[in-house]
């Protein structure tokens, strides 16, 4: 740690004692104010990514939905990543297996055959991890269809959670393209897959079916 020389001349008038004590309340203060600017930072990294990528990736002309700015965007955007930390959890960092079997470590990520995690992740870190897995939703999203604002992200949020092969096998695309009413196909996708590969209702899946139908109508 380097300190100025008006602050290094301000211990000439001090003992031992008092020098090493005023050193270390300079440390500490220091070492806090660093901190700070590093959350910070981190935090408009995440900010700038949601703006940069994601709101200029969908807001685009002639896309189904209500444009938002990017303001409004980066709420919903932030809004959408807060409600997968909730309903998925992280397993305090640790990996584990879902409903399905499925490997998954932190907030909903698959866990790759290539893939090896230091367990256990840290909040950070699984948000990071969450935050690219999204991004990917988003892209597999604009691939399928042109949606924009809420609606893009609460099909995105689908194909988080279901796949996007799930979505162009459901009839969502040809209803949103046609202008219909897509609560029923929606709600019907209510369901999860077991460890014997059948298909059950889900009072679970269903909440989350209600906030992508919410999230969407916006």
């Amino acid at each position: 740690m380097i300190f100025s020389p008006q602050v290094l001349q301000s211990f000439t008038t001090l003992n031992k004692e008092q020098k090493q004590a005023e050193l270390t309340i300079r440390l500490v203060s220091t070492m806090k104010n660093l901190a700070r600017n590093v959350h910070k930072s981190s935090f408009t990294k995440r900010q700038n990514d949601a703006l940069n990528t994601d709101f200029t990736v969908g807001e685009r002309y002639g896309a189904i939905g209500k444009k938002l700015n990017p303001t409004q965007w980066w709420l919903a955007y932030n809004e959408t990543i807060e409600f997968i930390k909730q309903h998925e959890g992280w397993n305090d960092g640790k990996i584990y297996f879902d409903a399905g079997g499925t490997k998954t470590i932190g907030y909903g990520h698959v866990v790759l055959a290539h893939e090896v995690f230091n367990e256990p992740l840290s909040p950070e870190q699984a948000d990071s991890l969450l935050r690219r897995d999204f991004i990917k939703a988003l892209k597999a999203c604009d691939r399928e269809i042109s949606l924009c604002g809420t609606k893009r992200l609460a099909m995105a949020h689908f194909i988080y959670a279901k796949g996007v092969g799930s979505f162009n096998k459901s009839k969502l695309k040809g209803k949103i393209v046609l202008g219909e009413n897509i609560e029923k196909e929606l709600l019907e996708w209510a369901t999860y897959k077991g460890k014997n590969g059948k298909i059950y209702p889900s009072a679970y899946s269903l909440k989350i079916r209600l906030w992508e139908l919410e999230m969407y109508n916006r």
